[in-house]
């Protein structure tokens, strides 16, 4: 049986982390996409004591800046020959209207736009 592998974003809290948890638990290795370092981190480890099979990469980036996205596509690329799912979990609410660098509402930006 092949292992199967799974990108989630916004892995780090609520649902993207739970469902991390479920991945790993069900033998899905995992590559997570966040914003922070430090809880993307601690993420891994927390799956890698509970599940020590499971293989874990994380990378950083922001999702409403359209390069970040393109950059971490080429690695991801680069690094495996297939992906079996791709969870899009994160996401932003705001208040008020706020736009990204490029222009685009941000809440289109970063909940809509992958590339």
């Amino acid at each position: 049986m092949t292992t199967k592998i799974t990108v989630v974003t916004g892995a780090t809290g609520g649902i993207g982390e739970e469902i991390s948890l479920l991945l790993a638990r069900n033998g899905w290795n995992l590559i997570l996409l966040n914003r922070d370092q430090s809880k993307s981190e601690s993420l891994k480890q927390r799956i890698n004591q509970k599940y020590p099979t499971i293989e874990v990469d994380y990378y950083i980036v922001d999702l409403s800046i359209p390069r970040q996205i393109e950059n971490i596509v080429e690695k991801i690329s680069k690094q495996y020959n297939s992906i079996d799912a791709l969870i899009n979990n994160a996401g932003v609410l705001f208040k008020k209207n706020i736009f990204s660098k490029s222009g685009n509402d941000m809440h289109f930006q970063v909940n809509v736009v992958r590339l």
